[in-house]
């Protein structure tokens, strides 16, 4: 079951790519980008269209695989410890001076 699923996959990845390349090619007029003041060279309509396809599906993994997730997790983790220590730290303190 596995093979098929890889096999599948390899085959959408490649009907992507064939899809991609042809649109590439009936896209071929030349466009720049303006953001702001920066303007950018200008390229192929169907480059900026599948570059932003691409972007966003590596975007999409990203999110999909919980990377930035982990990665808030991880500082909001080290935070918390840091404001534990020091929670402790002023409790001890307080006991210390109780005695």
């Amino acid at each position: 079951m596995r093979k098929l699923i890889h096999l599948l996959t390899g085959l959408f990845l490649l009907a992507v790519l064939v899809l991609s390349l042809v649109f590439l090619r009936a896209n071929s007029s030349p466009v720049s980008l303006t953001f702001g003041r920066w303007v950018s060279n200008e390229q192929s309509l169907g480059l900026w269209i599948v570059s932003a396809f691409v972007l966003g599906c590596a975007m999409g993994l990203l999110v999909g695989l919980r990377l930035f997730t982990s990665l808030l997790n991880k500082v909001e983790i080290s935070r918390l410890r840091n404001k534990l220590a020091k929670l402790e730290k002023v409790q001890t303190g307080q006991e210390n001076q109780s005695k």
